[in-house]
């Protein structure tokens, strides 16, 4: 399965926010990745 460098940075980006801000800023993070 190949994962793209842009997919693999927002994952990670994900990470981050979800450490610092929660769980809010990842639930609309992953709503655009899906979208």
């Amino acid at each position: 399965f190949y994962w793209p460098v842009e997919l693999f940075l927002s994952f990670i980006a994900s990470s981050m926010h979800f450490k610092i801000t929660g769980s809010i800023q990842v639930r609309s993070l992953l709503s655009w990745v899906v979208l």
